[in-house]
């Protein structure tokens, strides 16, 4: 027995449609831009640490959140709650992510040799972009 299954017809985007959904992404475009602009200008202008570092700084947490995401793509997948699947993790991580923000943004001491190191774990943190991006799953 042969089980046939008809899919529905798509029709292609309107103009309309394609600038919404640009919209739609805009929100995120820009507070990602934007902390990224304040994050480099927070460490070569306040930690006066060279631009070399503070890029090394953005490139390793932009590879830290490509190498997390499968994982937390698994875990969302495979979650099914009575919210959701995405919405547990963000009530369960709205405090802890609010507080890695703050620690990016602390002034925090930095020895003779510029040891950032403090920094650039909470600005991984802050910046991965699976936090922004998990919201719009559901």
């Amino acid at each position: 027995m042969m089980i046939e299954t008809k899919v529905p017809e798509q029709r292609p985007l309107s103009g309309r449609e394609k600038v919404l959904y640009g919209f739609g992404d805009l929100s995120t475009a820009l507070i990602w831009n934007v902390t990224t602009t304040w994050a480099m200008f927070f460490f070569t202008d306040i930690f006066k640490i060279s631009a070399l570092a503070a890029g090394t700084m953005l490139l390793i947490a932009r590879i830290y959140d490509a190498a997390i995401d499968p994982f937390i793509g698994f875990m969302v997948d495979r979650t099914s709650t009575r919210m959701g699947r995405a919405r547990p993790y963000l009530l369960w991580l709205a405090i802890p992510y609010g507080l890695v923000g703050s620690c990016g943004a602390y002034n925090a001491y930095l020895d003779d040799d510029g040891d950032i190191s403090l920094q650039a774990r909470c600005h991984a943190g802050t910046q991965s972009r699976t936090s922004h991006v998990l919201g719009q799953r559901e």
